[in-house]
């Protein structure tokens, strides 16, 4: 299992880039007021696109779940914020993301002697959009923050909800805009990495975009503080991250379960 995503994973529960299948019920209701501190654990298994990632032990991530919010702050599993304004319907934020990208390159023949790629920590701004009705839009731009990719990374998301009894569901479909900076340092080959013998030629791609859909549900245990999730995503990658030579696949499937639970009461 790579070290690595088990150390990002406290921030990055990805069923939707909203983050946690907690965090989807609360993001998408802007009218939520305050979440007390809730904490849990998941575990979530996804496809790789990296080429010879045969090991389904380096698949699956345990992925720690850290939730709270009040009037102004939050922490929403995959980000953090500071809702600057927040007129009927609308919030605006500011926060810091990360999303588990990259790879370490031990847990691939083929990307043996490449340098690892680090998890995206970015900072930015994001636009939350739902007026009183099911159906919301959600925009988000950050930049990486760490010095690794130098990348910047823009979402939309339109999503749509429903509450059934105890239920939430919520259905995501979304677009993602990446720099060549982001891309190049995710899925590009520079020179001296380049290794003929095996076929890893050096690759330099540009900017690109490319979708997702993705579907969570969110039980509250009745009269319990114990929540249930699961969810599952699905991802298309764009041409340039396709053809880059240690990608073997053009898509990304993830799915996964999570309890949590919640050390208090929602507040309006």
């Amino acid at each position: 299992m790579r070290m690595r995503t088990v150390l990002g994973a406290a921030a990055l529960l990805a069923i939707t880039t909203a983050g946690a299948p907690v965090a989807v019920a609360d993001e998408a209701n802007l009218e939520r007021g305050g979440q007390p501190l809730t904490l849990g654990l998941g575990v979530r298994f996804r496809t790789e696109p990296y080429r010879d990632f045969n090991d389904d032990a380096d698949k699956f991530s345990p992925l720690p779940i850290v939730l709270w919010e009040n009037d102004m702050f939050f922490v929403r599993a995959d980000n953090l914020g500071w809702k600057v304004w927040q007129p009927e319907g609308w919030e605006f934020s500011v926060l810091l993301e990360a999303e588990d990208s990259g790879y370490d390159s031990d847990d691939s023949d083929f990307l043996d002697g490449m340098d690892d790629r680090e998890i995206y920590v970015g900072a930015g701004g994001q636009f939350v959009y739902q007026p009183g009705t099911p159906i919301g839009i959600k925009g988000r731009y950050t930049f990486d923050v760490t010095d690794e990719s130098s990348g910047s990374l823009g979402k939309i998301e339109v999503f749509a909800e429903k509450v059934y009894g105890n239920w939430f569901t919520n259905g995501t479909l979304g677009f993602r805009a990446m720099d060549e900076d982001y891309v190049e340092y995710y899925f590009g080959v520079e020179s001296d990495e380049a290794n003929a013998t095996i076929g890893r030629s050096a690759y330099d791609p540009g900017n690109e975009q490319s979708w997702y859909v993705s579907t969570a549900a969110v039980r509250q245990v009745p009269g319990s503080p114990w929540l249930f999730a699961g969810w599952a995503r699905y991802d298309i990658l764009g041409d340039d991250q396709k053809d880059s030579p240690i990608i073997n696949r053009d898509d990304i499937f993830s799915i996964g379960v999570a309890l949590a639970y919640s050390f208090g009461e929602r507040k309006r």
